[in-house]
């Protein structure tokens, strides 16, 4: 690498340091918000755009959609009784309705604990007993997942299955349908503080990882500064697993800069012709990549650090 490469390189990293440093400049003038802030802005600015997409095209969620579907499950907690903080355990696909399930527990106040689905049998039991729920969601298509841990449970959760199935279980997707998508009324509008807990990863092991509210928008916000992401990408995310929180937000790091976010269930799914970013994880240490498919731009992301593809650090959360 010569001279003109090195200095390049260093006006480049401090020009991608300013644009973090200055988008979270602005979240701090509002140091108060919260995801149910978020979503809400997300509607407002970019309304009917695509925001999710299922690889595949069958699921499809326009901004004001997901802000809608987040609503339904915000108004299907609050009539079920879960508290302010209470974990909902979710055992679904990496498909745009997860994105919403765990949004909507988290507006509502409530915690959205999601559970790795390439588990199963006793490591599976053992997640959900960390999590201790007393609701727990399972897509149709992985209900047989979790009749391979059903008999390693030791405590009783209300089981809900999104999706048709021929088991006794409730239809959640049908009592959604026949919620309100409309805003949340000043009544069912609960306190929320940012550093309440709005997402967990639960592992088999040990206390879930958590992150509060402030944590997961300072973090997308970063991603998405650092990356230069504009409404006009397109992120391309195969099923990374849920080794860890980053993996989890990746879903929405798009829809962050009012973006398309392009959702697979299988790890190894090409990236399509209509993606300008592609994501993949480093099974070694869950560290995302993020690559620019016409550039050469990259940008890795793990846990709390935002580092460039040659590993100089860009901005680390220390919230």
């Amino acid at each position: 690498m010569g001279l003109w490469d090195t200095a390049a390189d260093k006006i480049a990293l401090a020009r991608d340091r300013r644009a973090v440093a200055r988008r979270l400049a602005e979240l701090d003038v509002v140091p108060t918000q919260t995801l149910r802030d978020e979503i809400e802005e997300w509607a407002a600015a970019h309304r009917n755009r695509l925001a999710l997409v299922s690889a595949d095209g069958a699921e499809r969620l326009g901004y004001e959609d997901l802000t809608g579907h987040a609503a339904r499950w915000a108004r299907w907690c609050i009539l079920h009784g879960v508290a302010r903080g209470e974990p909902v355990a979710l055992l679904m696909a990496n498909r745009p309705e997860r994105v919403a399930a765990w949004l909507g527990v988290a507006t509502c106040g409530a915690v959205a604990a999601l559970l790795d689905p390439t588990r199963d049998g006793e490591a599976l039991a053992a997640a959900i007993a960390v999590v201790a729920p007393r609701h727990l969601v399972v897509d149709g298509p992985l209900l047989p997942l979790f009749e391979t841990a059903a008999p390693h449970l030791r405590a009783a959760a209300a089981v809900w299955v999104h999706g048709p199935h021929t088991m006794a279980y409730p239809r959640l997707d049908e009592a959604l349908a026949e919620l309100s998508t409309e805003r949340l009324r000043p009544a069912d509008r609960r306190p929320i503080a940012a550093s309440d807990d709005a997402l967990w990863i639960a592992g088999a092991t040990g206390t879930p990882t958590r992150l509060d509210h402030r944590r997961v928008i300072r973090r997308l916000h970063a991603a998405a500064a650092a990356l230069g992401l504009s409404r006009d990408d397109r992120l391309h995310l195969p099923d990374l697993g849920l080794t860890d929180p980053t993996v989890a937000l990746a879903a929405g790091l798009a829809a962050t800069a009012g973006g398309v976010g392009i959702l697979a269930t299988t790890p190894d799914t090409a990236a399509g012709p209509d993606a300008t970013l592609a994501a993949r994880v480093d099974p070694r240490d869950s560290t995302i990549h993020i690559d620019r498919l016409r550039s050469s731009r990259r940008l890795l992301w793990r846990d709390d650090e935002l580092r460039t593809a040659s590993g100089d650090l860009l901005w680390r959360d220390a919230s």
